[in-house]
């Protein structure tokens, strides 16, 4: 018996007659019914009734994704809202969307850990999505897709795994306007096409609020793996990794990153937030870190057309930035001055402590290569030349390959240095000396 407990209720769920269905199912699919219209029709997927309002289910073995995505929507509308689903161990095929109700909470067993390198393992409970063309659901294409105007709900203990959908339009989980409140623990995308989690403001610019991320991984993925308005989220021990965009994006206001990393994407964290409403809520990263990413580390920016749109400031604790700036295994290649640390535009930056490492490489057939080229870069952006307003940094090391420090602000830009900042140059340095603007 497999023990699940639920705040105060404790559930024995049958975990030996749940497998033996869900084989039994698997080995059902595995015969005649790649030929076999009548085959298909019979697989099925087993409900039990664990308690009301909680289910428990196993995959039905259909590979086509039409059995296990019909089912679970069904399931999941039937429940109605508040309710609980279990998803057993196995491969569940889905070739649309799956669209929770308010307040439900989908889990399964084994779900992802925060290092990327199993994400491939496919062990435990694993969406498997498939097809080449999936509809929108809520204005937003992914394998979840929360709808505005839905409050609370959690997803639990899972793996959502795209290395069979062909097509280029795919995340992971997707929300886009006022869908609020929702918990992601311990969920994993490996692969999807566009970014593994994406929250996204709706036409009326309403945007998700208040969601929290716990142990989430996005390996892999085309795009960025956190990516967008993640306002008044938190987001703790997350990690992004071998992405082809950003490993986190965050637009909206009131973030607090702890623990997280973005580690062999282009950026790992990109932050460009504007000041919604009023509030002026700082975006904070405690204990984060990256590591070889193509460009920056922590990649500051103002994207307004003049760069000089007002940005809410940017607050940074005990976070170590690592071999950034790798520009594809040559960091001398740019003149772009990718850093550990780069701000650019209005923006105003506090760093209370930070590390940045210089790492060497030799790859990809360049010589061996120090990376980043500088420890933090204080630079321009938009039509309107605009530099930051101030950076200011407390207790740090700067490493860089070339310098610690590069300011091309020529004074337009406050840049402060506290009494515990140093800054080195090249790899493994031994001669510390205190950076100037």
């Amino acid at each position: 018996m497999l023990r699940r407990q639920f705040g105060q209720m404790v559930v024995a769920v049958p975990a030996a007659g749940l497998l033996a269905a869900q084989h039994a199912s698997a080995a059902q699919a595995s015969g005649t019914v790649a030929n076999s219209a009548s085959a298909l029709a019979t697989l099925t997927n087993n409900l039990t009734t664990l308690a009301p309002g909680w289910q428990v289910a196993t995959p039905s073995g259909d590979t086509s994704g039409a059995t296990d995505t019909q089912f679970l929507n069904a399931t999941l509308t039937a429940a109605g809202p508040g309710t609980s689903l279990w998803l057993a161990p196995g491969k569940w095929y889905v070739n649309g969307p799956i669209t929770p109700l308010a307040g439900q909470r989908i889990s399964g067993l084994h779900g992802a850990s925060q290092s990327g390198d199993g994400a491939s393992g496919d062990e435990g409970t694993v969406l498997m999505a498939v097809g080449t063309s999936w509809p929108a659901a809520n204005g937003q294409f992914g394998v979840f897709a929360y709808p505005t105007a839905l409050n609370q709900g959690e997803i639990t203990d899972l793996w959502i795994d795209c290395t069979k959908f062909t097509g280029s339009n795919l995340c992971g989980v997707a929300a886009v306007g006022s869908a609020n409140a929702i918990s992601l623990r311990n969920v994993g995308v490996y692969q999807a096409p566009s970014d593994g989690f994406l929250l996204a403001a709706d036409a009326s610019n309403n945007v998700p609020d208040g969601w929290y991320l716990d142990t989430c991984l996005a390996q892999t993925c085309g795009g960025n793996g956190f990516s967008g308005k993640f306002n008044d989220a938190s987001l703790i021990n997350c990690h992004a990794q071998t992405c082809g965009g950003d490993g986190f994006v965050i637009t909206s206001a009131n973030a607090k990153l702890t623990g997280c990393r973005g580690d062999l994407c282009t950026n790992g964290f990109t932050i460009d937030v504007t000041d919604g409403g009023g509030f002026n809520d700082a975006t904070v990263l405690t204990g984060c870190g990256t590591q070889r990413n193509n460009q920056d580390g922590l990649n500051i920016i103002n994207s307004s057309s003049a760069g000089s749109s007002y940005r809410s400031p940017v607050v940074v604790d005990g976070c170590t930035f690592g071999g950034d700036g790798y520009n594809d295994g040559d960091g001398t290649a740019s003149n772009i001055y990718y850093a550990g640390i780069r701000v650019r535009g209005a923006n105003t930056v506090i760093i209370g402590s930070a590390s940045v490492t210089v790492h060497t490489y030799s790859r990809n057939g360049f010589p061996q290569t120090s990376c980043p080229k500088f420890g933090l870069t204080v630079g321009e952006m938009g039509t309107g030349s605009t530099y930051p307003h101030l950076v200011t940094v407390a207790t740090a090391m700067l490493n860089g390959a070339s310098a610690a420090v590069h300011d091309g602000s020529n004074g337009a830009t406050i840049v402060s240095f506290g009494a515990g900042v140093y800054g080195a140059t090249g790899y493994q340095p031994t001669t510390f000396t205190k950076p100037t603007p």
